[in-house]
């Protein structure tokens, strides 16, 4: 089954109160699974490689529902995309563990093709939101 992922991961004060949302779409636009989190005080970075793992874990759950899964992942961070497709090296420790863990839970589940490319901040409007609405919550607390 192919899913459209739109992840997004955000800090306020980088480092500094930290969000991730992903929305998940299948082929007809449905939105199939939508989810938020808070991370506590950590680097943009941080946020949006977090969103990248978050999405994966969603997609492990839907390819044990659904079988194969093609997921056609968007990001509006260059840093990721470009890191995910070793256009440029990951350089930051924390990082590197996380896109480390990513890998092995991919290579642990070969029903997953996964495609990651970069979108600009409009057409990833409903991830931004889902980021925005969990950092607004925190900061009202």
């Amino acid at each position: 089954m192919k899913f459209f992922v739109g992840i997004d991961g955000g800090s306020r004060g980088n480092p500094g109160p930290a969000a991730l949302g992903v929305v998940i779409r299948d082929e007809t636009g449905k939105v199939v699974r939508k989810d938020s989190h808070y991370l506590g005080t950590a680097t943009n970075n941080f946020a949006e490689w977090s969103s990248l793992d978050h999405a994966v874990d969603i997609l492990i759950e839907l390819a044990r529902e659904h079988g194969p899964v093609e997921a056609d992942v968007q990001a509006d961070s260059q840093l990721v995309v470009r890191q995910w497709n070793g256009v440029y090296r990951i350089k930051e420790p924390t990082l590197r563990r996380i896109a480390l863990k990513i890998r092995k839970k991919l290579q642990a589940h070969p029903e997953i093709t996964l495609r990651l490319h970069h979108v600009k901040r409009e057409y990833n409007k409903e991830a931004d939101a889902l980021v925005n609405r969990v950092l607004d919550k925190y900061s009202k607390q």
